[in-house]
């Protein structure tokens, strides 16, 4: 609170008064506030000197009769209760620099993987990342594992949500091209090859597992023919099928299986990974009665090899 003395002095400096004649120390201070030169030639050592020199309201000293002084009272912007700003300094005086929901703050999510992507829900606006609140963008919806991300790509085959989207796989548009048809899954659900003749050499498949636990079934008809046959005679008829899994980086371990038309098992094949799986199996016939008969063939993985990549089955009748 000012006193009478503080505004009659006041009043006369603002008026122009000159320092000639002034005490020498007076005029040596020119260069000074004139208020805080004169105040304490003037008041009583029980006066308060109030000062406001950004003219914000608030004084820099205590006993003014406000509840808080200002910290800086050099700059008009920072003052008891002013809006904290993203600037560097302490606007409201509580000691506080750049605080949470400061003007000017930017959202940024918790980024465990350091991804680029942040936990939705998680957001706090701050003026600078703090901590691991480092994202602008949130959606993650991994944060422990970084491959998974709104910006990442779907893989098709490793049963994860890389994309963030909410679907696996081949429940993902980004996989369309990997969907299964699913109509050959089942021994009892075929793909029909056709037949396979001894005169016409061998038939070749090219065909696709995909991700699911996919198992392809095949059906074809191996038939002799009646070339060197004598009717009525015993004779065996052979049939031969190879597996070519797919290669390099996508090359699985997959087995082939083969089935009587009633899907009873008949041969396996289960190599190495990568090898080409092959059966020979051989069943007697009588020519001009059952020189020809129905086969299944299934195409398996093993549990995590699926690759979206062709494979190429072969079937031909063969002889030693």
């Amino acid at each position: 609170m000012y006193t009478r003395r503080t505004v009659i002095v006041g009043f006369l400096l603002l008026s122009g008064l000159s320092l000639v004649g002034m005490p020498e120390t007076l005029s040596q201070a020119r260069g000074a506030s004139l208020i805080e030169i004169i105040f304490p030639l003037l008041l009583d050592s029980d006066d308060q000197v109030c000062v406001d020199a950004d003219k914000d309201g608030y004084f820099e000293q205590d006993n003014c009769g406000q509840a808080a002084v200002d910290c800086d009272d050099g700059d008009p912007e920072v003052y008891p209760g002013a809006q904290e700003r993203c600037d560097d300094k302490d606007n409201d005086c509580d000691a506080e620099i750049d605080e949470e929901g400061a003007t000017g703050c930017t959202t940024y999510y918790l980024d465990n993987d350091n991804d680029g992507y942040g936990t939705s829900g998680s957001g706090r606006c701050l003026c600078a990342p703090s901590g691991g609140y480092t994202s602008t963008q949130d959606g993650d919806c991994n944060d422990s594992e970084a491959a998974v991300n709104p910006g990442a790509s779907e893989d098709c085959d490793d049963g994860i949500d890389n994309d963030c989207d909410g679907k696996q796989d081949e429940q993902d548009s980004d996989c369309s091209q990997c969907l299964d048809p699913s109509y050959n899954d089942t021994c009892a659900n075929t793909t029909y090859l056709g037949t396979i003749r001894e005169v016409d050499g061998e038939v070749t498949l090219t065909a696709t597992i995909y991700p699911q636990d996919d198992v392809d079934y095949f059906r074809f008809e191996a038939e002799e023919g009646t070339s060197g046959c004598i009717p009525f005679m015993d004779q065996d008829l052979t049939v031969r099928i190879r597996l070519t899994p797919p290669q390099g980086a996508d090359c699985r371990d997959y087995d082939l299986h083969l089935y009587d038309e009633q899907c009873s098992s008949l041969e396996s094949s289960q190599g190495a990974a990568c090898d080409e799986e092959v059966i020979i199996y051989t069943w007697d016939g009588m020519c001009g009665m059952d020189d020809s008969r129905y086969f299944r063939v299934a195409v398996e993985p093993w549990a995590g090899a699926f690759s979206c990549t062709s494979y190429t089955i072969v079937i031909d009748m063969w002889e030693e």
